[in-house]
């Protein structure tokens, strides 16, 4: 999704975040603190994510959707993309 600033893009995400959150394990992420420096946006939010819980590990996020419906999948949106 592109807009003008203000437009109501993150509020959207943030609605949709709360939406998906019912059916899907839902993680919604800001761009503008993602590091530039990894080499990929999946490891970036993989570190954003360990900020704030260390314990975090790579099979957590594999086994995100533990105790949803197997044929639901998590959901992970990141917020101002094009700031990254």
């Amino acid at each position: 999704m592109v807009g003008q600033t203000g437009t109501g893009k993150s509020t959207f995400l943030a609605s949709l975040a709360t939406t998906l959150s019912a059916s899907h394990a839902t993680i919604l992420v800001l761009a503008y603190r993602l590091r530039k420096t990894d080499d990929s946006l999946q490891n970036s939010v993989y570190r954003e994510l360990r900020r704030f819980r260390p314990e975090i590990s790579e099979e957590w996020l594999n086994d995100l959707n533990k105790g949803i419906p197997s044929t639901s999948e998590p959901v992970i949106l990141v917020d101002g993309l094009n700031e990254w």
